[in-house]
């Protein structure tokens, strides 16, 4: 039910356009972030005379021969490589050269406006997201875990996570934590349509747009009859193609962007 209405929310939105997107997802994720990232430095806060022992842990366990030998036995066998390429992509869309049309979304006002600083601005915005998902959010992630569990094991279920945060702020933090997972998730289906659309608007000059809309508000409804080991699969080869045709591109025009204006 709380999937159904999340999507429901989120399809309400794609019918409002591109610029009411623009503005959700600039109130969402800001916030969300916020909220998480409140939420865990409560809990680290809570065990801060542990977080050294977590942190010197963490190092030794990253520099030690077995972590090396786990290494290089991922690598053979390809899983390591597999799984790191599919997490980078579906954390931070590595390569798959779809961010950039989110950081590049004003860039029409920027040259009505002739603002030159514009470019470097944008990448520095894309550099940006990528470390503080990547180097606060993920590791506060793990510190939570780490400093909650420092006995027990870890199996990766969200409701283990809930549990954490409980015993830390109280009854209701399973709310708090699903007001974030839901921002994240209505926040992220509305980029992939924005995404979606705004190529699909260069493609075919700005033609098949509402069957574009209709086709992805269905497919709301079609995902939640999928488990969601097979969608996260499907999920892994459709950014995996996006990333080899984007390669492609840049390798086929690589003559013409090193050509200075």
């Amino acid at each position: 039910v709380i999937v159904s209405a999340v999507f429901v929310f989120a399809a309400l939105f794609c019918l409002l356009g591109k610029n009411k997107i623009k503005k959700a997802v600039a109130f969402v994720i800001p916030a969300a972030t916020l909220l998480y990232t409140g939420m865990c430095l409560i809990v680290v806060f809570h065990e801060a005379e542990n977080l050294l022992t977590v942190a010197l842990e963490i190092l030794s366990s990253a520099f030690d021969f077995s972590a090396l030998r786990g290494g290089i036995g991922a690598f053979i066998l390809s899983s390591g490589i597999k799984e790191g390429f599919a997490r980078g992509l579906l954390s931070n869309e590595a390569g798959a050269g779809t961010s950039s049309f989110s950081h590049t979304s004003h860039a029409p006002e920027a040259v009505n406006t002739h603002d030159a600083s514009y470019p470097m601005r944008a990448g520095i915005y894309g550099i940006l997201e990528v470390i503080f998902d990547t180097l606060v959010l993920c590791p506060l992630t793990a510190f939570v875990i780490l400093l909650s569990r420092r006995e027990g094991v870890f199996h990766g279920s969200i409701f283990e996570i809930s549990e954490i945060f409980t015993s830390y702020i109280g009854n209701f933090a399973p709310l708090l934590l699903l007001i974030t997972v839901s921002a994240f998730a209505v926040s992220t289906t509305l980029c992939w349509y924005y995404y979606g659309r705004v190529a699909l608007d260069y493609l075919t000059h700005g033609r098949h747009l509402s069957l574009f809309s209709a086709l992805f508000i269905i497919s709301f409804a079609v995902g939640l009859l999928f488990k969601i080991d097979i969608l996260i699969h499907i999920n892994d080869i459709i950014l995996f193609l996006l990333t080899l045709i984007t390669l492609y591109t840049l390798i086929k025009n690589r003559a013409s962007l090193a050509k200075p204006e």
